[in-house]
């Protein structure tokens, strides 16, 4: 019996110190999870983000406190664009703060509009909206910029949630409404299903993550989604801010900044949501502020991309909310105007209007020379229609907006070679060159063309387009061509050579002249 009840009591605890160690393994598993959740968070290493960034269980990710002439860098417009970051001990971007005075505090949230992407901290429009207001009504303002890269207002309202209260404003103006429409990045989820995983075991953040992943969790309206918000949850969330915001006594407003392609009433590459703050505004109770008026006329200088403005964009911006709150009668009095502001709201022309259509695109490149999209907005609508000689006029058209734009040269190019204009495609294709060359289907389609109608100049061109990309089909047997033409028979055979391995066909004249 004794012996039985030894055995017994071993079995239990081998159960035991399994179970054990299973739950152990468990939880390291789902803390190991949220670790990687951590690290998947800091997703733009193109805004070195690293430097200037730190993961935060709330909020995903805030600025770091206390950077001192932190570096950024982005390409914009086709240009490279620099400019440094200075955050006090708060991690906001501006100097240091004070305790609360007589002075109206005003609270700026938003995404990288607000944090000031390619300008320095004087010239963001939360900066200059201090100074316009210190001009209009000295010492009546104090305006905080808490902008961050990359936020939603999901995180705006959390972050409101999180620090209103040490900050004391007495007015919130939240702008938001781009990020939201971006795809779900790593690590799957979105922002509506953000929650802090530190406050919770390993064991249940990794049946969480099990459970979405395989489609168990709750169904629901949210419960599926491919961008960050869905449409339905960032109304739901700019309404969430204005009641927050109510709650403790704080003013409510809402910006309406549509970006350059809703300027032109185009869509970019995610869905243009930016008017979802209008009706946030009526059915939150909050104050809006339509910033469009002071874009649309200046659209062609102010942009540095499609979303992000220079400083003198930023100073537009700044005169129009400073002038809107004293109409609404800061600081004395504030009242909401959601249901009086006019506001201009993109037209969106019938596609049949194809004219009308091609003179916004053009404004689009003329206002940001360096995006793709509007001149292949345009490409698509001219070969729908498939009239070279109209064709060639709109592009000839471009090219005079927009002369230091190589995609117009290129699309001038590519029409004159369908006229048969050779010559004036050469040249078209030289000046495109002239202008970049690290476009390798430029260089491919600049290159076949040059085969034919300049060969001296096609062989370092498609080189080059095979250097950038070397799985582009039908370079190598034109290139086999013109290397036995330039008398390089040895490394005509070798570029043949590469041929064969690659299954591109070579004329069978071809082949016979490189056994000879």
């Amino acid at each position: 019996m004794a012996k039985w009840i030894r055995k017994g009591l071993g079995t239990l605890l081998l159960l035991a110190l399994g179970v054990a160690a299973g739950w152990g393994a468990l939880e390291a598993g789902g803390r190991i999870l949220t670790r990687d959740q951590e690290r998947s968070m800091l997703v733009s290493p193109h805004l070195n983000w690293s430097p200037s960034h730190r993961y935060d269980p709330e909020l995903m990710w805030t600025l770091l406190p206390n950077i001192v002439n932190g570096e950024q860098h982005m390409d914009m417009n086709g240009k490279h664009v620099s400019w440094t970051v200075n955050t006090n001990a708060e991690g906001l971007r501006q100097g240091p703060l004070g305790p609360k005075t007589a002075r109206r505090r005003i609270l700026c949230v938003g995404d990288s509009r607000t944090f000031g992407v390619g300008v320095g901290d004087s010239d963001t429009w939360p900066a200059q909206l201090q100074q316009a207001l210190d001009a209009r009504r000295p010492g009546r303002f104090e305006v905080i910029n808490a902008g961050v890269t990359g936020y939603t207002s999901r995180q705006g309202l959390r972050y409101l949630e999180l620090h209103a209260a040490a900050l004391q404003p007495d007015l919130v103006i939240a702008c938001f409404a781009f990020n939201e429409g971006a795809e779900i990045p790593p690590p799957g989820i979105g922002d509506w299903e953000w929650e802090n995983l530190r406050d919770q075991s390993g064991l249940r953040a990794l049946l969480k993550k099990a459970a979405y992943g395989a489609g168990l969790e709750r169904p629901s309206p949210a419960a599926r989604h491919a961008t960050r918000l869905s449409p339905g949850q960032t109304l739901d969330t700019l309404v969430g801010i204005s009641q927050y915001c109510l709650k403790q006594g704080i003013a409510p407003v809402l910006l309406f900044w549509p970006s350059l392609p809703e300027l032109v009433d185009e869509k970019f590459l995610q869905p243009n949501i930016s008017g979802l703050a209008i009706e946030a505004a009526r059915l939150g109770a909050a104050s809006l502020i339509d910033v469009s008026p002071v874009l649309r006329p200046e659209m062609t200088s102010i942009f540095l991309d499609p979303i992000h403005l220079t400083a003198p964009g930023n100073r537009l911006v700044a005169g129009r909310v400073a002038d809107a709150l004293l109409e609404m009668g800061a600081p004395d009095a504030f009242t909401g105007n959601a249901g009086s502001v006019k506001t201009a709201q993109p037209q969106f022309n019938p596609p049949a209007d194809r004219e009308a259509r091609i003179e916004r695109l053009i404004q689009w490149m003329q206002s940001d020379p360096g995006c793709f999209m509007p001149y292949s907005l345009a490409q698509g609508i001219l070969g729908t229609i498939n009239q070279p000689d109209y064709a060639a006029q709109i592009w000839q058209r471009v090219t005079e907006a927009c002369p230091d734009a190589y995609r117009g040269w290129m699309g001038l190019a590519g029409v004159l070679q369908q006229l048969r204009r050779d010559e004036e495609a050469v040249n078209a294709y030289r000046r495109a060159l002239s202008l970049a060359t690290d476009d390798p289907m430029l260089c491919r389609d600049a290159g076949l063309f040059m085969a034919h109608a300049a060969p001296a100049e096609a062989m370092p061109v498609l080189t080059k387009a095979l250097s950038l990309k070397p799985e582009l089909p039908e370079i190598r047997p034109v290139l086999t061509r013109l290397l036995l033409d330039a008398g390089q028979r040895d490394n005509a055979r070798a570029m043949a050579q590469e041929c064969r391995q690659r299954n591109e066909a070579l004329p069978e004249a071809l082949q016979e002249e490189l056994k000879r």
